[in-house]
């Protein structure tokens, strides 16, 4: 994990990161999940309805509850070399 794919809430109450959440192994899907801090509420996919990817999720020090993130419109193109 680097610095770019988490961040801390400004009040501290919760963190965004991304993960891969592709069950097939075959293709990566980074989704931002948001996390409580607290432990008391299971962790949430923001991003379910993207098949890219999303990442560096970044909370607004001056919008309290804002969060930006990059996201990926088309999944990566892989090409294997025989």
């Amino acid at each position: 994990m680097d610095d770019f794919s988490y961040d801390i809430s400004p009040d501290g109450t919760e963190v965004a990161f991304s993960a891969d959440l592709d069950k097939s192994g075959v293709d990566e899907n980074y989704d931002i999940i948001l996390l409580p801090s607290c432990g008391c509420k299971p962790a949430k996919d923001v991003t379910p309805q993207n098949p890219a990817n999303d990442s560096e999720p970044r909370y607004s020090p001056m919008a309290a509850g804002s969060l930006s993130y990059s996201n990926t419109s088309r999944r990566s193109m892989r090409t294997g070399r025989g």
